[in-house]
């Protein structure tokens, strides 16, 4: 990741190459493509550094583009954003196969159309507005109407579909997460101002009722670095996102990576929900407010919030752990721009335990990020791969593949970092997870080992957690720090002052956790420290060697397979 904009413009010109500066990108020439021309010119993000070019598909790291300016500049792609942006040959041809089956709009009588809004639910969006539209409709084996809407990338290539059902169920083909959205654009007059919606329905009726661009984001919660070059051309963007604290932080995570400067919000407040549900969308619009200075806030910005967290308090509360009910009790849930601290006698479990604790909340759908520098990722992942499988993975090598391809799926991303690291380091690399990445959830394991020998410890640590809980909060992500506790007696229970320094680290903790062995060698997690509401107490753990799982309520399928037991707890927390 590039330290700064500035760093990457002094690049650029010691390599004679001409840029243009954008909101969020640089429009530079693209190395691979074979011609020359300015058409051929990708994006370079100012943040994270990674390199886009919709002509020839290339996505590619800062290091990897940085590498080639300083040689040869021929840049190699990096494999996964790469694939994850743009459909194969295979997929593009089953895309258009399906936009052929479907059936246009502009054949279809108004009065039938209609007709297929009301099936829908969709009957505020008008027959004769969608007639002149290049959408389509097609028919599932029941019968079932829905809108096929087209999703297209930067050059205005269709490169998927999505497809509105009844119930408001949103389904994109091949699949989600590509360089691209469905935009109302090519239904309006040129206009630099854009509207960003949650749901297609939303954006439809916002372009039928102002004439202006509306785009659905697809998921509130991310947006793939690859999708910004989509916004590049918009001077304002307003982020109408549904009226509760939930999505008030997704927006402030869209208003980061977008820019403050051009970004507003809607007021959170009940009659402006959604388009879908907001009787007047014009006035809505005029409400929408400029985000303010990250620092600076008043009470009428959060005046909605407060009431969202009051009346919805189970939301506020955060993600639910389903394998720990008990830690619910306690913490409530899982919350973003917290600091965890963990700790337990050596030996004791704790990488096991914070390995399944994390292993719940990325199967509801929580990206996260581990930065294990005691043990190495491979240890890491056959553990969370048992536990994930809740079989013993040696005893089961025939079901190996099947496996991973289930576990693949989770939101997982890994630090390489080992042993002693430079807080710097670790810093930069956790900014570009979170930036790329949208990660919710990082986990240090363990503070000692990333700190190695220093002279000056106590200081050193208190810098880290320092750093660590400043992090948490401006870029409104969980963090699970694992920390050794002092040399203490092993008969003895430890306490909020056995954490190893000084105690600024408790200080600076929302939630402190500490992993307890009693003499007779049972174990039980003890909340010592709850700043969310205050509710303090212990519960036991159960352990089960067989799967590395303390689920108190592990289920056993009488087939013992593999499969059956994923289904637990494996539908995502939303999108």
């Amino acid at each position: 990741m590039p330290k700064s904009v500035h760093a990457i413009k002094v690049l650029l010109n010691r390599a004679k190459i001409p840029f243009q500066v954008g909101s969020t990108c640089l429009r530079v020439r693209c190395p691979n493509c074979s011609s020359g021309s300015d058409d051929k010119r990708g994006y370079l993000n100012s943040t994270s550094g990674t390199f886009f070019c919709p002509d020839c598909e290339l996505v590619a790291d800062w290091g990897e583009f940085k590498r080639a300016l300083e040689s040869d500049y021929r840049v190699e792609p990096n494999a996964e954003l790469q694939t994850a942006a743009f459909p194969t040959a295979g997929e593009l041809e089953e895309v258009q196969r399906r936009l052929s089956s479907a059936v246009e709009m502009a054949s279809v009588r108004t009065k039938d159309i209609d007709q297929v809004l009301s099936t829908l639910d969709l009957g505020r969006i008008k027959g004769s507005f969608l007639k002149l539209s290049k959408y389509r409709i097609s028919y599932d084996d029941s019968g079932d109407p829905k809108l096929v809407l087209p999703v297209l990338d930067i050059r205005k290539r269709l490169i998927a579909l999505t497809y509105v059902g009844g119930g408001g169920d949103v389904e994109t083909f091949p699949r989600s997460g590509m360089a691209g959205c469905f935009s109302t654009e090519d239904t309006v007059t040129a206009d630099n101002r854009v509207v960003l919606v949650p749901h297609p329905a939303d954006a439809i009726l916002v372009t039928q009722q102002t004439r202006m661009t509306s785009i659905a984001v697809e998921s509130t919660a991310q947006l793939p670095v690859t999708r910004l070059p989509l916004f590049e051309k918009f001077g304002k963007i307003v982020i109408w996102f549904n009226a509760t604290n939930e999505h008030w932080q997704d927006a402030l995570l869209y208003a980061r990576k977008l820019g403050n400067d051009r970004t507003s919000f809607l007021r959170q407040v009940p009659q402006f929900s959604r388009p879908l549900t907001t009787e007047k969308i014009s006035a809505a619009l005029s409400t929408e407010k400029p985000m303010a200075h990250k620092s600076v806030i008043v009470f009428d910005d959060l005046r909605e919030a407060v009431r969202d967290t009051l009346m919805k308090w189970e939301s506020a509360c955060g993600v639910k752990w389903t394998r720990f009910p008990a830690l619910n009790k306690y913490l409530k849930g899982h919350r973003r721009g917290e600091l965890t601290i963990f700790t337990g006698q050596t030996g004791s479990g704790k990488t096991t335990f914070l390995s399944e604790l994390s292993l719940d909340l990325m199967m509801q759908g929580v990206p996260t990020l581990w930065g294990s520098f005691e043990i190495n990722n491979v240890r890491l992942l056959r553990c969370l791969m048992t536990q994930f499988a809740l079989v013993p993975l040696t005893e089961n090598m025939a079901r190996f593949d099947e496996i991973a391809d289930e576990f693949q799926k989770l939101p997982l991303f890994m630090l390489k970092f080992h042993g002693q690291e430079s807080i710097n380091n670790v810093v930069e690399a956790m900014m570009h997870a979170v930036y790329v990445h949208d990660i919710q959830h990082v986990i240090l394991d363990n503070l000692q080992f990333m700190m190695g020998v220093a002279v000056e410890r106590f200081q050193l640590q208190d810098t880290i957690v320092s750093t660590l809980r400043r992090f948490a909060t401006e870029y409104n992500v969980h963090i699970t720090l694992v920390v050794h506790p002092r040399k203490e007696k092993d008969d003895d229970p430890l306490c909020t002052a056995s954490i190893f320094g000084t105690g600024k680290v408790s200080q600076e903790a929302d939630n402190v956790l500490i992993l307890q062995t009693s003499a007779r060698g049972s174990k039980f997690v003890q909340v010592k420290k709850n700043r969310f509401d205050g509710d303090l107490g212990a519960f036991p753990l159960h352990f089960d060697k067989q799967s590395l799982s303390y689920w108190k309520n592990l289920p056993r399928p009488v087939d013992n397979g593999a499969k059956a037991r994923w289904q637990n707890g494996r539908k995502p927390q939303r999108s």
